[in-house]
């Protein structure tokens, strides 16, 4: 069993422009409890799967290799800045993703070739984001976030040309991603 999910990896650009953003942020509240993701790690999910059977990850690469090669090569944009839940219990801070219509139909053939296939479908709304902190809380957790929201992220482009299918293997330094296979956008 592997533990699965999809995603977009994410330019150096914008890995970059992400990195310098919320460096900023870290060093202007050293004393918030936060988990800052680490930039080589960061990637856009379309659809985390959890433990899957070899049968399962087999549906899901031919779910999504058939799709893509119905889909042309798109542009998102990252940009806007938000926190999960709301900012009274901020847990989650993230950068928004503009464009994402054609990702959105994307998601949804996905769902719906897996369906057939017996996997059901995520039953949270798809709302496309980048995680960059998750947030402890305690003192200065919800200044931080305050911070964050009021702050012009920087627009940055992000051509997309593959979905990739990871596995994330948890361990007691924190997750590792391994490429099992990539599904090239190709109409």
């Amino acid at each position: 069993m592997k533990r699965v999910f999809s995603a977009i990896e994410l330019s150096e650009n914008v890995r970059s422009s992400v990195e310098d953003y919320s460096g900023n942020l870290a060093r202007r509240f050293p004393q918030v409890p936060a988990k800052w993701s680490r930039t080589g790690k960061l990637h856009l999910t379309l659809r985390f799967f959890g433990n899957v059977e070899e049968a399962g990850l087999e549906a899901i690469t031919d779910a999504h290799k058939a799709l893509a090669a119905a889909f042309s090569p798109f542009r998102l944009s990252i940009e806007g800045t938000g926190v999960f839940p709301n900012l009274r219990r901020p847990r989650v801070l993230w950068l928004g993703v503009s464009g994402a219509e054609t990702l959105g139909s994307f998601r949804s053939g996905v769902d719906e070739e897996l369906a057939a296939a017996g996997i059901e479908p995520e039953e949270r709304e798809f709302r496309p984001h980048l995680t960059i902190a998750r947030l402890k809380g305690g003192p200065g957790a919800g200044s931080l976030a305050k911070h964050h929201l009021s702050q012009d992220f920087e627009p940055v482009d992000l051509n997309v040309a593959r979905i990739v299918i990871f596995e994330s293997v948890l361990k007691p330094t924190g997750s590792k991603y391994t490429v099992l296979e990539t599904a090239e956008f190709l109409k």
